[in-house]
């Protein structure tokens, strides 16, 4: 596996051949696709009960959070980076009120070949960034102000209230009701739009950029 620098050293070293430099960007983008190693699993992936490895994560994320001033702009212009390097032409991002997020109207907007063809990302109202995800399931889940973290469903199956709703409220957080979606035009053979969220995640990490719910873009 080639590091970073022998990388840099490999794009500057054939600067001038176009069929090399695009493989080059790719194998770089692939590099970022792999799952964090330390993702936690099994028990520790619940943020409810007893489990605190998300949460002291999320803790530490926000602790960073405060520390920098990174701008939604500037995540933005991270996400479509990373798209350039898979060869995604003029990649585009949209910042819209979950309201009024309509994924039929994407389709047609961006050529999509699936509605679920979106990566998108959520903030905390200071700007903060919350949750890499992938699909047409977009949600501001909230707990309420005396609410139960470890309410369940109805059904009595599962947890009511989902990760990123619970470290919001652990943080004393609310969210922003603006959302950010990135539209996969053109997902390369081979890849999943689970695979550039996995990436995309990683590649704002790479940069610098914390994100409270720090494992969201694994699963």
């Amino acid at each position: 596996m080639l590091s970073t620098k022998e990388i840099d050293k490999l794009i500057e070293k054939y600067q001038d051949n176009d069929d090399l430099q695009g493989l080059i960007r790719e194998y770089r983008a692939l590099r970022f696709m792999r799952p964090d190693p330390d993702t936690p699993r099994g028990y520790s992936i619940s943020v409810h009960n007893s489990s605190s490895v998300r949460m002291n994560k999320a803790i530490e994320q926000y602790n960073k959070a405060k520390d920098c001033n990174i701008s939604r702009d500037t995540i933005a212009e991270y996400a479509k980076a990373f798209l350039s390097l898979l060869g995604i032409k003029n990649p585009e991002s949209v910042i819209t009120k979950l309201e009024d997020v309509d994924y039929n109207q994407l389709v047609q907007e961006y050529g999509l070949t699936d509605k679920r063809d979106i990566v998108w990302m959520k903030f905390s109202n200071d700007y903060y960034l919350c949750t890499v995800a992938c699909s047409n399931d977009i949600n501001l889940d909230a707990v309420p102000q005396k609410g139960d973290i470890n309410e369940k469903k109805e059904s009595g199956r599962g947890f009511k209230y989902n990760t990123s709703a619970v470290i919001m409220h652990n943080l004393g957080l609310k969210w922003d009701e603006e959302v950010m979606i990135i539209p996969l035009t053109c997902i390369p053979d081979g890849l999943s739009r689970g695979d550039i969220e996995t990436g995309i995640g990683n590649y704002l990490i790479a940069q610098g950029v914390p994100i409270l719910d720090y494992y969201s873009h694994n699963y």
